[in-house]
């Protein structure tokens, strides 16, 4: 009898575990140009939607036990001690330089917040929809309108489903590694002092991992003496693979917009070309976590992303097409690569302790063939 009601406790406490678990909610908490994420009360970030900052932001951003992992902002939560470089790298972000000449990664133009809609305020995801104007350097003419759908999942899984908007004019994105989708973190993470940068193929450090086209790269490091790490994924449905541009001084971001940047000139500019009324999708995953690689299991929450275990939302205005095979016809081409590049500054330039003589400039990704990968570039018709 003892041993029945060892085993039938032991049963409980599983069930209340798992219950537990998958009761968890994340919920937004909107105020004056703000967004507050919490999970089961716990604070995990905040949207930041002032247009006194050149961008819109996720900042700071938690841990699962409230350790924050981005590095402080200027005019948000900076002290006057912190020697912050690069001020444009704000906590989780989205930006690009280089569209119709524009630099919204430099912030030379602005990228201003027109809507935020609460579509689920509470839920597993909470899911989150604005809609941005990235302006020209007039800032009063819009460039591209990008309509994202943010759901954030209680593991803290952050996803974005983008839409970039042509209006009457297209929009040219032009090859640069400044974008896309990013995040800073704080300093004692950084590769330069300990951290820890492993991509799915394998591949360890930033200078192996930049560049390279990957489903996932992981960072990690120590706060506090504790590991935290960061994951960026990549959809297999984007228009064609992303590349990294990650790097020992804690940058950490994707892009799909510079495959001459990224590989140092071994593969020709490809810039993308959004015709008038027309539209580009991208997706991207954000895994904010404790522990190592391993530990956090990067590859299982991957998959599960992919698999659908996390119920991806889909943007309303945007139609869908059948993923590409090889067999398969793919829609209409529209690309310029004849255009001069124009040399310009990037990130590693404005600190001297980056060098691109560490950087591999193998031009694919170490023998890994995504099913996706396409040479060239599609018109988007809604994709």
């Amino acid at each position: 009898m003892k041993k029945r009601l060892t085993t039938f406790g032991l049963c409980l406490s599983l069930i209340l575990v798992s219950s537990s678990t998958f009761a968890q909610t994340v919920t937004l908490t909107e105020s004056d140009h703000e967004i507050a994420v919490t999970i089961d009360g716990q604070e995990f970030t905040v949207f930041h939607n002032d247009p006194k900052f050149p961008k819109p932001f996720f900042a700071p951003v938690r841990g699962p036990d409230g350790t924050i992992l981005t590095r402080p902002i200027d005019g948000l939560d900076s002290k006057p001690e912190d020697k912050l470089d690069h001020v444009h790298h704000k906590g989780i972000w989205l930006s690009v330089d280089e569209i119709n000449g524009n630099q919204h990664w430099a912030e030379k133009s602005k990228i201003v917040n027109t809507s935020t809609k609460i579509v689920t305020a509470e839920g597993n995801p909470a899911v989150l929809d604005v809609v941005n104007e990235w302006r020209n350097v007039d800032g009063e003419t819009v460039a591209v309108t990008e309509s994202t759908r943010i759901s954030i999942y209680a593991n803290r899984l952050v996803t974005y489903d983008i839409t970039f908007s042509a209006g009457d004019e297209m929009v040219e994105f032009e090859d640069t590694k400044e974008g896309l989708f990013g995040f800073r973190m704080i300093d004692s993470m950084r590769e330069k002092v300990g951290g820890r940068v492993v991509n799915a193929e394998g591949l360890k450090g930033t200078a192996e991992c930049w560049g390279k086209m990957s489903a996932w790269v992981d960072y990690d490091g120590e706060v506090d003496g504790k590991t935290f790490g960061v994951t960026i994924m990549d959809h297999p449905l984007n228009f064609r693979p992303s590349r990294y541009h990650v790097r020992d001084y804690g940058l950490f971001s994707v892009s799909p917009f510079g495959p001459k940047s990224y590989t140092n000139g071994e593969q020709p500019a490809d810039p993308v070309i959004i015709p008038a009324g027309g539209t580009l999708r991208l997706r991207y995953g954000m895994y904010i976590h404790s522990g190592d690689t391993e530990a956090a299991d990067v590859a299982g929450v991957y998959r599960g992303w992919l698999a659908g275990d996390v119920p991806q939302p889909v943007i309303e205005a945007a139609a869908t097409e059948p993923a590409t095979t090889e067999e398969e016809t793919p829609p209409a081409v529209e690309v310029e690569t004849d255009m001069e590049e124009e040399t310009h500054a990037d990130d590693e330039t404005e600190d001297e302790s980056i060098s691109d003589e560490s950087i591999d400039s193998e031009s694919d990704c170490c023998g890994h063939e995504p099913v996706r990968r396409q040479r060239r570039v599609r018109r988007c018709r809604g994709c």
